[in-house]
């Protein structure tokens, strides 16, 4: 990975959660948690997906990346799903 690359991508995941509390902002719980159309995800399964995803499974391989030579990493399984509301999930 060039540099340059690496600076984007970094830079990418600095902003993305202070875009995600801007673009959601105005939202309702109803507003939020109503999906667009049957079997589509509302915006608290986006948001809980990307931060789930952060959280449980991205910062700690890279951690383990960072401190370890050569990690072996299992397919997570899915789990209980963080029930926070949206402002919290966000936060």
């Amino acid at each position: 990975m060039v540099a340059v690359e690496r600076r984007m991508i970094l830079a990418s995941l600095r902003v993305t959660p202070r875009m995600l509390r801007e673009m959601t902002r105005d939202c309702t719980v109803a507003h939020a948690s109503t999906p667009p159309k049957p079997g589509e995800w509302a915006i608290i399964d986006v948001v809980r997906h990307l931060v789930e995803g952060d959280r449980d499974t991205l910062l700690p391989r890279l951690r383990r990346m960072l401190a370890e030579p050569r990690p072996v990493f299992l397919v997570r399984r899915p789990q209980d799903h963080d029930q926070s509301d949206l402002v919290t999930l966000l936060d």
